[in-house]
């Protein structure tokens, strides 16, 4: 017997991605149920290993659609520093960004490595998605990628 899995599972509960597209660098986070709050954190690299503890926290309960983005640097309505300081963010430092909804018990978004740089590089309709990553388009970060897991 063949089984089908549907639906999101305990320990998927979405993406996140980092895009650009010449303007500021932002995590996107898509969601299969949408969360009361987002956690988003992120992690200097160095040598292909993240840091044990984060370099900067932050929280949205602001959720509104079906997708959140969170600007990398600059302003960020909505969002709050839980801790650390955004402003030490270079433009070439080597970064891993993680995200989960809630408290986390219903699984996380995954995480992505990336530099502000290649964020900026990137044209508007891409976003950079996983560890060591790839560049697919916005519509199939947004459609196949959900179709994929719910």
């Amino acid at each position: 017997m063949i089984g089908v899995l549907g639906g999101c599972t305990a320990a998927f509960a979405g993406e996140v991605g980092v895009a650009g597209g010449g303007k500021t660098p932002r995590a996107v986070i898509w969601w299969c149920k949408r969360p009361d709050v987002i956690h988003v954190i992120i992690w200097r690299q160095r040598d292909g290993k993240a840091s044990q503890r984060p370099l900067v926290a932050f929280s949205s309960s602001a959720i509104r659609g079906d997708v959140a983005e969170l600007p990398l640097v600059g302003d960020r309505p909505g969002w709050k520093v839980e801790s650390g300081d955004p402003s030490v963010l270079e433009a070439d430092g080597d970064y891993v960004v993680g995200a989960w909804p809630d408290d986390g018990s219903d699984g996380s978004f995954g995480h992505t490595e990336f530099t502000i740089s290649q964020a900026m590089n990137l044209k508007p309709d891409q976003v950079k998605l996983g560890s060591p990553g790839s560049v697919i388009s916005r519509a199939e970060f947004l459609t196949h990628h959900r179709s994929y897991y719910t």
